[in-house]
């Protein structure tokens, strides 16, 4: 199915469901497993411990620069249904809303509909992966279980936590993800982190990270996007780090991180890209940061 296709599919399945947040669950479900059934396989598929759910934080259903809702509340009430968890629908589970909940986000952004990392296939091109990898429907594995595998290697590297990601989802991915030469790859991994005091005063370290890979395949010619990040969060009162979100950027994004770099200290500290940390102040805050380069 072409891009347009998909795209106004997905806009009218979102639209339908919202139409009907006022039946009972039931029956929007219903319409969603008739409208969607490989998405509600998928998701069956991702339930529980052992699967990719735990691997990721929380974010926020609100746009940082549209100021728009992401996704239709009653939507992802569907999705944290079908996948067994309870969730908040203001700061819901990150990689359901970034993968199966960006599916039926309806927004217009300046970068395009969200769901548009998943529905172009920009990055298998850039990874050399099988056109539906990372798709609404991928051949081998799930989107959600693909995506992880993918942004755990990056964002998990030189960590316990990737040995457990190795470990539960080996079984549940893409054969070809599993050909990924990792130690090969160029990867620029972007730090700050902030000294704050939780809401019983002791001491808390919050580390917002950017891991951003150069794709080992030409990508630049058709996107202008040659670069994957991934957005992930280590705080000092959870035992591992969070995948929050990966998208593709361009050179220019890439070089405005270095710039940033360069200061080492920063007063213009926040979480990004619609993460949610809790107990994070509202308005950003001072703060240190430093650059890596891992050459492939």
């Amino acid at each position: 199915m072409k891009r347009n296709s998909i795209q106004r599919l997905y806009d009218s399945i979102a639209y339908h469901l919202v139409s009907q947040t006022a039946e009972p669950l039931a029956t929007r479900f219903r319409s969603l497993e008739q409208q969607c059934p490989g998405v509600v396989r998928q998701i069956e598929q991702d339930r529980g411990r052992t699967g990719p759910l735990p691997f990721w934080g929380r974010s926020k259903n609100v746009d940082e620069f549209e100021a728009s809702t992401i996704v239709a509340p009653s939507i992802l009430e569907l999705i944290a249904v079908e996948a067994g968890v309870k969730m908040s629908l203001v700061t819901p589970h990150a990689g359901l809303q970034h993968t199966y909940g960006y599916l039926f986000s309806t927004i217009e952004t300046k970068y395009g509909k969200k769901r548009d990392r998943w529905v172009e296939a920009h990055l298998e091109h850039g990874l050399g992966q099988q056109a539906d990898t990372f798709g609404p429907e991928p051949t081998h594995g799930t989107l959600l279980a693909n995506a992880t595998w993918l942004a755990g290697h990056l964002a998990f590297r030189d960590e316990r936590r990737l040995a457990h990601l190795q470990t539960r989802l080996k079984p549940r991915v893409a054969p070809s993800l599993l050909q990924v030469q990792w130690s090969k790859l160029s990867i620029l991994r972007f730090v700050e982190s902030v000294h704050l005091f939780s809401r019983d005063n002791s001491p808390l370290t919050i580390s917002l990270v950017t891991d951003l890979l150069r794709l080992p395949c030409d990508n630049h010619r058709l996107t202008g996007n040659n670069y994957l990040l991934v957005y992930s969060i280590r705080d000092s009162r959870r035992l591992h780090p969070e995948l929050i979100t990966l998208f593709l950027v361009n050179e220019t994004f890439v070089g405005d991180i270095e710039a940033r770099a360069k200061n080492r200290r920063l007063d213009d500290i926040r979480p990004r890209y619609n993460a949610h940390v809790s107990g994070f102040p509202l308005t950003p805050v001072v703060g240190t940061c430093s650059l890596t380069i891992t050459r492939g």
